[in-house]
């Protein structure tokens, strides 16, 4: 039962993960900007790297779930720390994390959400493989 239920927490942020790097990548000129206005350093390549390691992430959460829900809870745990820090700077511009076109700034909102994003990447690493009708 716990396998099922991490297989399907796994396929969900996989879906996740996809969805939020196709977004980002859609608009790429305006995540960059986003992410500068964040006042995140290196805004250029950090978008190219999050958009990787976001897809990175979904393919091993259907191949690998158990290592790569460790993963993501590494990822996932540091994106809510710089949410947390821009929400305490004071910063308003919008998030972008999943892509330029939400226009909503960082709150308290974003920050849940990736709390529910980790409670998934935990769940998937109580599975090392996928059960269930996909597999």
């Amino acid at each position: 039962m716990l396998a099922g239920l991490a297989s399907i927490a796994a396929v969900v942020l996989a879906i996740v993960f996809v969805v939020s790097a196709i977004a980002k990548a859609a608009d790429l000129e305006r995540t960059i900007t986003g992410m500068a206005d964040l006042g995140l350093p290196g805004p250029g390549p950090l978008t190219v790297v999050t958009i990787a390691v976001e897809m990175v992430l979904a393919v091993g959460l259907l191949f690998r779930p158990g290592w790569t829900g460790l993963a993501a809870v590494a990822v996932l745990a540091a994106f809510t720390v710089a949410l947390v820090e821009i929400r305490q700077r004071g910063n308003t511009a919008p998030c972008h994390c999943f892509g330029a076109r939400l226009d909503t700034p960082v709150g308290r909102g974003e920050i849940a959400r990736n709390g529910a994003l980790i409670v998934l990447a935990v769940l998937a690493t109580q599975t090392d493989r996928l059960v269930g009708p996909w597999t």
